[in-house]
C-alpha cells in the first residue's frame, strides 16, 4: 500500500540534502515529501510549524551541533523519530547519539536508497510502538531515586513533576542501605539508581537488585559519562545508563517509561517460558507415562528428523544409537507395511488425509512389534509440506490379544453351531423314538380288554406322562440354548394388550384371576421378549400355588433408564434358603410327581434378561405370603437380543413355560 512520508533534513550543506531527496524519490513503495532547514533554529520554527513523521539530522551543525539539537527536540517530543547524519563513522558518538535519543545513526558515505528508506521505516514503526505502549502505561508510577546528593534527587524529582501525562509518586533513599529498607514495604515501578554511592557503589547495589529483584526497571545515573562504567551496567541490568548533566523531564521521562517497558517484557518472556518448560515438562512426562515415543520430521525436504528416548526406547536402542531419520525409519518398517505407510505419508501431504495406521517396526532383539503411528504436517504458504511431527504407541500385546480373542472367538462360534446342531437333534431325533414310545403306549391301552387290571391302566399312563415329561424336557432344554442368541428391533408395543394375550395362551382356572395391579403402559421393548418373561413367571405362579384358588398381578414402574415389571402372586412364597437355585437349570422346590415341570422355565427368563443387560430379582415373602419377580428391561436403544425359538413355534413357547 502507498504511503506519503513528510521528512525534514536539517542539515547546512545543500549537497547532502539533494543526495537524500535523490535517494528516497526512488522508493517504489511510496512517497516522500522532503523539507530543508540549514540550521538548528530553522530547523525548530519547521518543527514547530509542522511536525514532520521523521527528522534527518546532521551531526555536524555549525554553532551548538546536531547533539545539543536532539536534547532539543527531545524535550519536546520525546518519540519524534530523529535519525543522526555524519560525514565518518564515529562508534563514541554513535553511543552518545543513541542515548541521547536518536533512532539511528548512518554515514552519509554509505547512504543508499533502500538502506535510508528501511532505516526510516523502522524509527517510525518504533517511535509508534513505544508511543502506543506509553499510552497504555498506567497513568501513575512509583519511583525510587537512590543518590547520596539531595540537590541531584530534588532535580530527578522536579524533572518528573513536569511530566504532565504520568503523575510520578516519589521515594527517595541517600544509600543503598536505605533503598534496601524501602523496598521491603514498597514496591516501585523503577529505581533510578547513582552510580558514586558512599560505602558501595551502584554496580553492587544494582547486583543485589538484579538477583532480589529480578524484574525490577533500574536506570544508572552518573554525574560524567563512561563508555565502561555504562556497559558494565546494562551487563548486570540496569536497562538505561543516563548521564545527570544531559537529563531533561522528556528524556528522563522517556527512559523511565522504556525501562518499565522493558521490565514488563522481560517479566511476560520469563513467564511465557517458564509456561513453555512446564509445559514440555508434562508433555514428556505424559509421553512417558503413556509410553509414547515422539518424532519431528523437521525438515521434510532434507530428511531432517528428531526421535525422542522414548522412541528408541521402544525399539530396544540407547538414545541416539540409530541415526533419527526417514531412510532409518523405512530400514526398521516391516517390507509388507512399506507400501501402506508410505501411501498414507503421501496422502497427507498431497490430500491432508489424516494419517493415523498401525504398522511393524523392528525391534533390536524382539523382532517386529506392532505400532500405532500418527502424525500431522504443517505447510507452507505454497502448500507444500515443510514439516510432520507424530507419535508411536506399542501396541503389540494389544494385536497379540485380539488375534486370541478372535481365535477363542472363532472357537466359540464353531461350538455354538456344535451346539445348535444337538439342538436340532433333541429337537427332532431324540424326539422321535418318545413319540414311538408313547404311540405304542397308546395302542396297548386302546388294545386292553375293558376288564383289564386297573393297575395295568395306571402303570401305562405312568409310563406315557414320563414320555411326555421327557419330551418337554427336551423341548425347555432347546428354548435354554436358543434363549438370548437371536436380535431384534424393539417396537412400540401396548402392555395391557400383550398381558391379555399371555392370559389367554396361559389359560388359567377360573378360580384364578391375572390382573393388572397398574395401569401398563405403552413402550418400546421386544414384543417376543415380554411375550416369554410374562408367560414363564404367571405359569409358574399358577403352577406352584398351594391353593385352588389365587391372584397373579402385574404392575409397572420406571426406574431410571429401565422398564420394570413387577409379577406377583399370593402363592406360599419361596423359602430364603431356596432363592438362588430358582434360576438355576432344573431345579424344583417339589417333586415332579406332585408338580410336572422341567424346572427350566426361570432359568430361560434370567438367561433372555440378562443377555440385554436387564436383571430378574425376587422378593419373597410379600406381606407374610407370596412372590414378586422384579424385571428390569433397559431402555431400547438398539437391538433386543431374544430367545431364537421363541418366533418358530409359538405353541412351543407356551409350552417351555411349563417348566
Amino acid at each position: 500500500m502507498a504511503f506519503s512520508r513528510d521528512i525534514l533534513v536539517i542539515d547546512d550543506n545543500e549537497d547532502d540534502f539533494e543526495l537524500c531527496e535523490r535517494l528516497l524519490s526512488k522508493q517504489s513503495e511510496g512517497r516522500y515529501r522532503l523539507r530543508h532547514a540549514r540550521s538548528g533554529n530553522a530547523g525548530l520554527a519547521e518543527i514547530q510549524v509542522a511536525e514532520p513523521d521523521a527528522i534527518l539530522l546532521d551531526y555536524s551543525l555549525p554553532g551548538a551541533g546536531g547533539g545539543e539539537l536532539l536534547a532539543k527536540i527531545r524535550e519536546k517530543n520525546a518519540f519524534l523519530p530523529v535519525i543522526m547524519l555524519t560525514g565518518q563513522g564515529n562508534e563514541a558518538i554513535a553511543v552518545k547519539l543513541l542515548k541521547a535519543g536518536a533512532h539511528d545513526y548512518m554515514t552519509k558515505r554509505s547512504l543508499s536508497g533502500q538502506r535510508l528508506h528501511t532505516v526510516i521505516s523502522e524509527a517510525l514503526a518504533e517511535s509508534a510502538q513505544r508511543a502506543k505502549q506509553t499510552e497504555g502505561a498506567a497513568s501513575s508510577a512509583l519511583v525510587l531515586i537512590v543518590d547520596d546528593s539531595p540537590e541531584d534527587r530534588e532535580r530527578c524529582v522536579r524533572s518528573l513533576r513536569q511530566i504532565a501525562s504520568v503523575n510520578y509518586s516519589i521515594l527517595e533513599a541517600g544509600s543503598g542501605a536505605a533503598a534496601q529498607g524501602l523496598l521491603k514495604t514498597n514496591q516501585p515501578d523503577c529505581v533510578l539508581l547513582d552510580y558514586s554511592l558512599p560505602g558501595r557503589d551502584g554496580l553492587d547495589i544494582l547486583r543485589d537488585l538484579a538477583r532480589d529483584y529480578p524484574f525490577l526497571p533500574v536506570i544508572m545515573m552518573t554525574g560524567h559519562g563512561n563508555e565502561t562504567i555504562a556497559v558494565q551496567a546494562i551487563k548486570r541490568g540496569a536497562q538505561n545508563y543516563l548521564v545527570k548533566s544531559e537529563l531533561s523531564p522528556n528524556t528522563l521521562h522517556g527512559a523511565i517509561a522504556s525501562a518499565m517497558d522493558h521490565g514488563r517484557l522481560q517479566q511476560a518472556l520469563r513467564e511465557k517460558e517458564q509456561a513453555l518448560i512446564e509445559s514440555e515438562e508434562r508433555f514428556a512426562l505424559a509421553a512417558s507415562g503413556a509410553s509414547v515415543g515422539i518424532w519431528d520430521w523437521t525438515d521434510v525436504e532434507h530428511d531432517k528428523e528428531w526421535w525422542s528416548p522414548i522412541f528408541f526406547q521402544l525399539l530396544g536402542y540407547e538414545d541416539g544409537a540409530v541415526a533419527p531419520s526417514l531412510q532409518s525409519f523405512r530400514r526398521l518398517l516391516h517390507p509388507e507395511d512399506h507400501e501402506r505407510t508410505f501411501s498414507a505419508f503421501k496422502d497427507h501431504f498431497e490430500k491432508r488425509a489424516p494419517f493415523k495406521l498401525e504398522y511393524r517396526l523392528k525391534h533390536r532383539t524382539k523382532g517386529y512389534r506392532w505400532f500405532l503411528g500418527s502424525g500431522q504436517a504443517s505447510w507452507d504458504e505454497s502448500g507444500r509440506a515443510r514439516r510432520m511431527t507424530g507419535s508411536i504407541m506399542d501396541i503389540h500385546d494389544l494385536k497379540t490379544t485380539q488375534a486370541t480373542l478372535e481365535e477363542r472367538t472363532e472357537k466359540l462360534e464353531r461350538s455354538n453351531e456344535e451346539l445348535d446342531h444337538f439342538a436340532y437333534i433333541a429337537s427332532h431325533d431324540l424326539r422321535a423314538p418318545l413319540r414311538g414310545m408313547d404311540n405304542v403306549a397308546k395302542w396297548i391301552e386302546d388294545d386292553l380288554p375293558t376288564d383289564a387290571d386297573a393297575g395295568l391302566y395306571d402303570k401305562l399312563r405312568l409310563l406315557r406322562g414320563r414320555v411326555a415329561r421327557m419330551e418337554q424336557l427336551l423341548l425347555d432344554i432347546l428354548a435354554y440354548s436358543r434363549a438370548g442368541r437371536r436380535e431384534s428391533k424393539p417396537e412400540e408395543i401396548d402392555c395391557s394388550a400383550v398381558l391379555r394375550e399371555v392370559v389367554r395362551w396361559t389359560a388359567p382356572p377360573a378360580t384364578f384371576s391375572v390382573c393388572e395391579a397398574t395401569q401398563l403402559p405403552q413402550i418400546c421393548v421386544s414384543r417376543t421378549l415380554l411375550e416369554q418373561v410374562l408367560l414363564n413367571l404367571i405359569s409358574n405362579a399358577i403352577k406352584h400355588h398351594d391353593r385352588g384358588s389365587g391372584e397373579v398381578r402385574i404392575s409397572y414402574a420406571q426406574q431410571g433408564d429401565f422398564h420394570e415389571f413387577i409379577v406377583e402372586d399370593d402363592g406360599p412364597g419361596i423359602p430364603p434358603q431356596y432363592q438362588e437355585r430358582v434360576f438355576a437349570m432344573f431345579q424344583t422346590l417339589k417333586s415332579r410327581d406332585k408338580v410336572e415341570g422341567s424346572g427350566i422355565g426361570l432359568a430361560i427368563v434370567k438367561k433372555m434378561v440378562d443377555a440385554i443387560g436387564g436383571s430378574v430379582t425376587l422378593e419373597s415373602p410379600v406381606n407374610e405370603r407370596g412372590s414378586a419377580f422384579h424385571v428390569r428391561l433397559p431402555m431400547a436403544q438398539g437391538p433386543i437380543v431374544e430367545n431364537e425359538g421363541a418366533s418358530h413355534d409359538e405353541g412351543a413357547a407356551r409350552q417351555s413355560a411349563a417348566g
